[in-house]
């Protein structure tokens, strides 16, 4: 019988799903699939949210290699999140599961 260790190595999927659970993590995701974010605005759009809990979701992710900071050598400074590559293909994975269990339901 396969030990849990081998499972864990062997499913990258619950990887994934290990690292997007969390509080606003979903939110947080969703908005920065539509482009280049800044924390001010992703405070507005999740208003629910404790902004130091968005801000620590957001470090997170990035050393998840979901999300990556960019920041702007401007006065004042400007610092912009987005999704990596590697964040890009786990919203479109997404898509694709939601689009599957939407068809599923029609059935």
């Amino acid at each position: 019988m396969a030990s849990k260790a081998d499972f864990d190595q062997k499913c990258q999927m619950l990887k994934y799903v290990r690292e997007l659970t969390g509080k606003w993590k979903p939110e947080i995701i969703f908005y920065l699939g539509a482009g280049s974010v800044r924390l001010s605005d992703l405070e507005r759009k999740i208003p629910e949210a404790d902004p130091r809990v968005i801000k620590r979701q957001l470090q997170n992710l990035e050393k998840s290699g979901i999300v990556k900071k960019i920041r702007y050598a401007e006065v004042p400074p400007r610092v912009e999140y987005s999704l990596t590559e590697e964040g890009i293909y786990l919203v479109q994975a997404h898509e694709a599961i939601t689009k599957t269990l939407s068809m599923r339901q029609k059935k």
